[in-house]
C-alpha cells in the first residue's frame, strides 16, 4: 500500500487503470475527489451503469443495492427455496470499476460486502467477470471542524 500527500496526476490515474490498482482516495470535502475519479474514468471511454458503477455509500442499502432481496420460488425438485433477486447494475457483466463514494460514511454491511468485492471480485459468490478495479473515497474521521457522521476504517 502506498500513501500519497498530493494530488494524483491524470497519468497517475492512468497507470493505477491500467494496472489494476484498487484505490483509496482521502481527503476533506469538495477537494475534487469524485470529480477527478469520473474523470478518470470517462477519460478511459467508460459510461456510467454500463463500464463502471456509482454508489454514494452513504445511502446505500446493502441488500437492495449490493446483494439482492429474498424472493420465495419453487426450485427443479418442487421445493419451495428463497432466491437472491439482484439488482440490474449488480447483474451486469460488462461492469470494469466500481467508485464509492464516502465509504466510511457506509454501513458496516456495505463494507464487508465490499471487501469480498476487493478480495475475489464477487459478491456473496456471483463473479464479476470483467471487474478489474474498485476504487473509493473518504472523508477524514479524524476532523474536528468538519462534523460529518464518518467511520474510522480497518486499513
Amino acid at each position: 500500500m502506498s500513501w500519497y500527500s498530493s494530488i494524483p496526476s491524470i497519468s497517475m490515474l492512468d497507470t493505477w487503470i491500467k494496472h489494476n490498482y484498487n484505490v483509496l482516495f482521502h481527503g476533506r470535502p469538495g477537494v475534487g475527489k469524485t470529480s477527478m475519479v469520473f474523470e478518470a474514468f470517462e477519460k478511459q471511454g467508460w459510461e456510467k451503469n454500463v463500464d463502471y458503477l456509482y454508489f454514494s455509500a452513504a445511502t446505500i442499502d446493502p441488500w437492495v443495492d449490493l446483494i439482492g432481496v429474498p424472493s420465495k420460488t419453487i426450485n427443479d425438485d418442487g421445493d419451495e427455496v428463497l432466491k437472491l433477486i439482484r439488482p440490474d447494475t449488480i447483474k451486469n457483466n460488462t461492469i470494469k470499476a466500481l467508485f464509492v463514494d464516502e465509504l466510511n460514511r457506509s454501513h458496516k454491511k456495505v463494507r464487508n460486502a465490499l471487501m469480498e468485492l476487493i478480495q475475489f471480485k464477487s459478491m456473496n459468490g456471483l463473479r464479476f467477470p470483467n471487474l478489474e478495479i474498485i476504487w473509493a473515497a473518504v472523508n477524514p474521521d479524524d476532523d474536528d471542524e468538519m462534523k460529518f457522521d464518518v467511520e474510522k476504517l480497518d486499513l
